[in-house]
């Protein structure tokens, strides 16, 4: 029997186990503590307006985020989050909203922390507003303002009632009832902004809805008031880009009421402004502004000179962006650069780390290897021997059983010809027999001739009716299986007498012997026999010994 060596290879498994629990604790801290990296280094870009680099370390920091409890999923849902953010910089909605699907896509809906939830929804809402589906992007700020019903969350609300209000407010010409639900919908922003406490996001609130007096209803409001409250707060805190927003805004309410002068006032001033703190959209914004209103005046010249600067600052803005993507490849190649000599760096470190353990393994491989291959060694030769002798017994009995077969088959045919030539020695007899009587004939009595023709006609039945024939038949299909069946498929017009005669080939007897059996005269066999052949369409070099041994 095999060696038992269950206690070794169990404290040998133990040890492995231990071991390679031991290395995957170190190798998770070592993730864990890349991913946080490479967060924090995408945070950085992001803060610095690199969107391109901060996407980059996003996605290092994702793929070092293999954790599967919660926290790890959460981690990964705040990534994708800041990924489409950095996305919506860059223009790219499609792939923004695609993000946030697959922020969504982390947790159940019920798993998401209710605050990362609805940031979520805004900016995938978002997203969607700047593609050509105005409809879902109104039913999904709705879906937003119910989720915001019961919460505390009022800036998030007020967005929402923005982005709304703002929807509707580009549909006033396809109809002008939607400039009354804009303004319901910038009320409830404003109401939510002063509830949040946020001035900032009041002023913004308060923008959108002086703008919209403007065009609907400017005698009713202030718009030009409000316009200017939110230039100067703007101004006093400092925050330059809603600053020049603002200054559009006013511009474009000047603009729309007819007060021209005032409005070429602004643009002068705020022109320089807008320049200097590099707000080249607010700029072009208002040159366009003050073509239109040059235009209006008649006076030509001033509008194709603003005209010609519109073109010149709209090349210096594409021919800008060229460079800044150029120099957004070059610092993501040189990130790249930066992220393999680290990747190299963190190898060397772990190499060092892992050395020690590495030669415990391999001393540990060998050791269970020794013990492996001895204990195999043992087991295959006593495998070996154990299958040496099952095959000589395989053999042995397989022997047996073909001479067992191969004698019960002898016998069957030695009965079988024994049976055919008692058979045809009983025949003679009978032939004999009944010479016999017929020599007697010449001499009979009257007895003696009722007698005579009662034996003539006893040997005459039992010549003819062979009643042994039933009983060779099934001894020959012992020996032969399927013999009868295989030739009457092939030739069912064979007759009885037929098969007697291939039969009688099959065991290879005579013309003489067969008459003898059949009480014929031989005469009467080679007849037969050529008629058989007739039927079988037997070639002439062919006999029925040989067609008969084919099956």
């Amino acid at each position: 029997m095999p060696i038992s060596s269950k206690p070794l290879f169990q404290i040998i498994r133990l040890w492995s186990l231990m071991l390679l629990f031991t290395f995957s604790l170190q190798a998770q801290e070592e993730i864990d503590s890349l991913a946080a990296y490479y967060r924090k280094l995408g945070d950085h870009y992001k803060e610095t307006n690199k969107s391109d680099s901060a996407l980059y370390a996003y996605r290092l920091a994702l793929a070092k985020l293999v954790g599967s409890d919660k926290n790890a999923k959460i981690e990964r849902i705040k990534i994708f989050n800041q990924m489409g953010i950095e996305l919506y910089k860059l223009g790219d909605v499609e792939a923004q909203v695609a993000y946030t699907d697959s922020a969504l896509a982390v947790l159940s809906w019920e798993d998401i922390p209710t605050e990362i939830r609805l940031s979520l929804l805004v900016n995938r809402t978002t997203g969607l507003s700047r593609m050509d589906q105005p409809q879902e992007q109104k039913q999904r700020y709705k879906k937003l303002l119910a989720e915001f019903a019961d919460s505390n969350f009022h800036s998030l609300r007020a967005i929402a009632s923005i982005n709304l209000g703002k929807a509707y407010a580009n549909e006033y010409f396809i109809d002008s009832a939607n400039m009354d639900t804009a303004e319901i919908y910038f009320l409830d922003a404003l109401k939510a902004a002063k509830e949040d406490g946020d001035a900032a996001l009041q002023k913004q609130v308060e923008i959108y809805l002086a703008t919209l007096w403007t065009m609907h209803n400017p005698a009713e409001h202030d718009a030009i008031g409000m316009l200017e409250k939110a230039r100067n707060f703007y101004d006093s805190i400092e925050d330059t880009y809603k600053g020049a927003f603002a200054r559009v805004q006013l511009a474009t309410a000047y603009y729309f009421l007819d007060r021209d002068e005032e409005a070429l006032a602004l643009i002068d001033e705020s022109m320089p402004f807008c320049l200097k703190h590099g707000y080249r959209e607010h700029y072009l914004s208002l040159v366009e502004i003050g073509r239109r209103i040059h235009k209006r005046q008649g006076n030509f010249e001033e509008a194709l000179a603003f005209a010609e600067d519109r073109m010149s600052m709209e090349d210096t803005l594409h021919r800008e962006k060229l460079e800044a993507d150029l120099a957004q490849l070059e610092a993501r190649f040189r990130l790249k650069e930066k992220e393999q000599k680290l990747k190299l760096l963190e190898a060397e470190n772990a190499l060092q780390r892992k050395s020690q353990w590495l030669l415990l393994v391999l001393v540990l491989i060998f050791f269970i290897l020794m013990v492996a291959a001895i204990w195999i060694w043992r087991n295959q030769r006593k495998l070996a021997l154990y299958r040496e002798e099952a095959l000589q017994m395989e053999l042995k009995t397989e022997q047996l059983q073909r001479s067992n077969l191969q004698m019960e088959l002898e016998q069957k045919k030695r009965q079988l010809l024994t049976n055919t030539l008692q058979l045809s020695e009983r025949n003679e007899l009978l032939e004999q027999l009944k010479e016999d009587l017929q020599e007697l004939d010449t001499q009979k009595s009257t007895a003696l001739s009722a007698l005579q023709a009662k034996m003539s006609q006893m040997l005459e039945t039992n010549l003819n009716a062979d009643p042994l024939w039933a009983d060779f038949k099934l001894k020959f299909e012992e020996i032969h299986p399927e013999f009868f069946a295989q030739i009457k498929a092939d030739y069912p017009d064979l007759s009885e007498k037929d098969f007697r005669l291939l039969a009688f080939a099959r065991l290879g007897l005579s013309i003489k012997e067969v008459a003898a059996l059949l009480h014929v005269e031989p005469a009467s066999v080679k007849t037969a026999r050529y008629r058989l052949k007739k039927k079988l369409n037997l070639p002439a070099d062919q006999d029925i010994e040989s067609f008969s041994a084919s099956f």
